[in-house]
């Protein structure tokens, strides 16, 4: 519980200190928001995945590591296709910016399952 708990403040930094970069990028209102959107799907989506990763344990990390990997795939490409139509988001930013997310916290995520 103390790993989740430190890995969610970990990628909540990451994901605040990455979208106020890509808030330089991406300026309008409807950006911005796609910018937060992104974030807390990619908060979600990414301690979901951090859970399966522990939760398999070091015997079986690939396999863990793989269902998450497939999780943040399955997430992207219903997020384009779905939730960005249906919410109305700048597709740019609003993909970019998951991607963004989850790239950097998947980073983070394999650093932490090592310690």
């Amino acid at each position: 519980m103390r790993d989740t708990l430190r890995f969610a403040g970990l990628t909540l930094l990451v994901l605040a200190l990455a979208g106020g970069l890509l808030a330089l990028l991406f300026g309008s209102r409807a950006e911005r928001q796609a910018l937060v959107v992104s974030a807390a799907v990619a908060l979600v989506v990414q301690l979901f995945a951090f859970a399966i990763a522990r939760a398999v344990g070091p015997a079986k990390a690939l396999a863990g590591f793989t269902i998450g990997t497939m999780l943040r795939l399955v997430t992207l490409v219903v997020y384009g296709v779905v939730v960005v139509r249906l919410a109305e988001l700048p597709p740019v930013a609003a993909l970019v910016g998951l991607a963004t997310f989850f790239f950097l916290s998947t980073i983070l995520e394999t650093r932490l399952l090592k310690t």
